[in-house]
């Protein structure tokens, strides 16, 4: 797939300026099918980034509407969001903020797009003094005289306070983590794991420690017998996912799998099956997925059951992973997905 010679055929209105780093997309013949492309902007007087997802076939583009955009940035943090039918996707100034706190310069975000099992991947540099700062919201007052509380020992006083905040700030990450971090401190450890998962799934764009907290969550879940339920709507989310995996929309799967992880943290599968994603991805595409396919893996071992038969393909995997990415010698094809 090539380049465009000409940007005309991405310009969403007059006041957009294009800026469009760093392209890398993989390589090969696409056989008559169509491939991804991406285009990035920053909309004049907007915060954030404009995102315009295109299905090519050759030197025709049309858009490609509810495609998934996948974000990583420069912490390790990954973000997804869904194009519209016009494939415009925003990645929010409030999403990337966050992530970028502790730069005192420029960050970088990756950007990706995938389609039939190809990838179109662009860098765009932002900084925090482009974006727009929000303020702390009513909810962070609530959420102050919860933590004094805590402090004093008033753990559930201040389960109240929180859960107080969040009608205020429904997307209140500070409050929905303080919930999770009284339950555990009060040794309710099923009440923790459900506080901590719902702070995984309503808060996920905020949840900069959401890979800790999964960890965590594991930890927790297994010293819980029996261990916690899985919501029965996520085995077929992970259908889905597999299915989409398949047919080659990488970033539509791993999508569906964040969402169950954060869900069921607890949950081994959805591990497994966004870390075959990036390990096929990491090897296919670009190895600047080989990290989130290693990350994915280990949680799996982590919070499998003992005597899983896949443990010992899954420990081949991630040596195969840190092979490549440390330049030794490492596979060269993998079977099919």
């Amino acid at each position: 797939m090539r380049t465009p010679k000409s940007p005309a055929l991405f310009i969403l209105a007059a006041s957009l300026s294009v800026i469009i780093l760093q392209t890398s997309v993989a390589s090969g013949a696409n056989n008559g099918r169509a491939a991804p492309f991406l285009g990035l902007y920053r909309p004049a007087g907007k915060p954030g980034i404009q995102v315009a997802a295109f299905k090519s076939f050759g030197s025709t583009r049309i858009p490609y509407a509810g495609a998934t955009v996948f974000v990583a940035f420069p912490d390790g943090g990954a973000w997804f969001g869904k194009a519209d039918l016009l494939g415009r996707c925003e990645i929010p100034a409030r999403v990337i903020l966050p992530h970028i706190e502790t730069k005192s310069g420029p960050a970088t975000l990756r950007v990706a797009l995938s389609l039939n099992g190809t990838v179109d991947e662009k860098r765009i540099t932002v900084s925090k003094s482009e974006l727009v700062q929000y303020t702390d919201s009513a909810a962070d007052g609530k959420v102050e005289e919860g933590n004094a509380l805590a402090r004093k020992g008033g753990l559930r006083e201040a389960i109240s306070l929180y859960r107080e905040a969040l009608v205020l700030d429904p997307l209140s990450p500070r409050a929905a983590y303080n919930i999770g971090l009284a339950y555990e401190k009060l040794g309710m450890m099923r009440m923790a794991v459900a506080a901590y998962a719902d702070y995984l799934l309503q808060c996920r764009a905020k949840a900069q420690d959401r890979e800790d907290v999964k960890k965590r969550v594991i930890t927790l879940s297994r010293g819980l017998t029996p261990p916690p339920p899985v919501p029965a709507r996520l085995f077929g989310m992970l259908d889905k996912a597999s299915a989409l995996a398949v047919g080659g929309d990488y970033f539509g799967a791993l999508r569906l799998y964040e969402i169950a992880q954060s869900a069921a943290p607890w949950w081994a599968e959805p591990y497994y099956g966004a870390g075959i994603v990036y390990y096929h991805m990491a090897i296919q595409n670009s190895f600047s997925y080989a990290d989130n396919a290693v990350r994915c893996l280990k949680k799996f071992l982590a919070a499998v059951p003992t005597g899983d038969a896949r443990v010992g393909a899954v420990r081949k995997r991630i040596k195969d992973v840190l092979s490549i990415k440390e330049g030794l010698d490492g596979p060269k094809t993998v079977s099919s997905y």
